[in-house]
């Protein structure tokens, strides 16, 4: 029976642009520092961060970003990160689907959707005229509230309409934000 040796050495910034492709598949490089993170370099030279944990009686390997676009000290810090939620029996992958879901519901509950949701439903069809139509959509998704845009509805506040006004009446549109 064969044992696979697997690496392992104080992972580095300059230590990982250093470390070499294999010839054929990947190798797995693990941090002497945090033993169950470590580097998976391919042999096309991709270079992956990982993490392995052991939930529930399970062992579990995830892949939480690649390398450059994640530096050593972020995927340290997700690592630390899934490895603290695998002690209680919090699955990484589980986290990881559940933060995405709440990003998708709060996509769906932005302001650019709302406004669009409006359009669609309120102005759209409804015989006003073109340049009333216009008007509506250049009010909800011009200039004047892109900042706006990606933020939850149920997080705008009283200050952020204030601000919109505000700049509306600075560039001399004080008819429009009375409106």
């Amino acid at each position: 029976m064969r044992v696979a040796v697997v690496p392992r050495l104080q992972l580095t910034d300059a230590g990982v642009k250093k470390l070499k492709p294999p010839s054929t598949g990947q190798t797995e490089f693990f941090d002497e520092l945090l033993p169950s993170f470590g580097l998976r370099v391919s042999h096309a030279g991709t270079r992956a961060w990982i993490v392995m944990t052991r939930v529930n009686g399970r062992l579990r390997r995830f892949t939480i970003g690649r390398y450059p676009a994640m530096p050593l000290e972020a995927a340290r810090k997700v690592a630390r990160t899934a490895l603290e939620r695998a002690q209680v029996g919090r699955d990484h992958s589980d986290v990881v689907k559940e933060e995405r879901a709440r990003r998708a519901r709060s996509r769906g509950n932005s302001f650019a959707a709302r406004a669009e949701e409006f359009l669609d439903v309120y102005v759209r069809g409804r015989g006003l005229r073109p340049s009333t139509r216009r008007e509506y959509r250049r009010i909800l998704q011009g200039p004047d509230t892109a900042h706006l845009a990606m933020k939850p509805v149920d997080h705008i506040t009283k200050d952020d309409i204030v601000g919109v006004l505000g700049k509306m009446e600075k560039r001399g549109s004080k008819g429009a934000a009375e409106r």
